[in-house]
């Protein structure tokens, strides 16, 4: 094999469910699994669409610019990251308090140079804490919140000085 798995395919290294089609494969493991009372076919989980914004001023800004004529851009990257503005009313009203900031809300299209707006909510909490241990790994970085090369080599690591103490697959 040259690639990981990312779509139903023939089955292999699986004792007597070698060869077959992976999907029909599923449903014999399963059937072998229940029929030697080893357990029981359960789902445990159902993922949900998660809503990534949120009307509120707290957290990070999402980077998109709303034109008229081109539609939705990113900010351009010269101009990250998005800094939250002063504001003095955070009473809920129904929308994010950031649609009530003028200077933070009216820009420039970055492609056209027509006016447009930012999109005024901010992302969800988990958008930060599902990167932010990256930052560990390139501490001094003034130029971006982690290096790939910094990232890749901090992985290697890990992998190589935790391998002899992993337990063995049963």
């Amino acid at each position: 094999m040259t690639a990981a798995y990312t779509e139903p395919g023939v089955m292999v290294n699986s004792a007597q469910f070698n060869g077959l089609n992976s999907t029909d494969g599923i449903k014999k493991i399963s059937e072998h699994i229940e029929n030697q009372k080893l357990g029981n076919r359960k789902i445990y989980f159902r993922l949900k669409d998660w809503l990534l914004s949120r009307q509120r001023y707290w957290g990070a800004p999402i980077p998109m610019i709303h034109c008229p004529k081109c539609g939705v851009l990113p900010v351009p990257e010269t101009e990250l990251p998005v800094r939250l503005p002063e504001v003095k009313d955070y009473i809920p009203k129904g929308r994010s308090p950031l649609a009530d900031e003028p200077s933070f809300m009216n820009v420039k299209c970055p492609k056209c140079q027509g006016d447009a707006q930012r999109d005024p909510d901010t992302m969800d909490t988990f958008v930060c804490s599902s990167w932010y241990h990256l930052r560990y790994s390139d501490p001094v970085n003034a130029k971006e919140p982690f290096g790939k090369k910094a990232v890749n080599q901090c992985s290697r690591l890990i992998c190589i000085s935790a391998a002899p103490s992993m337990p063995a697959a049963t």
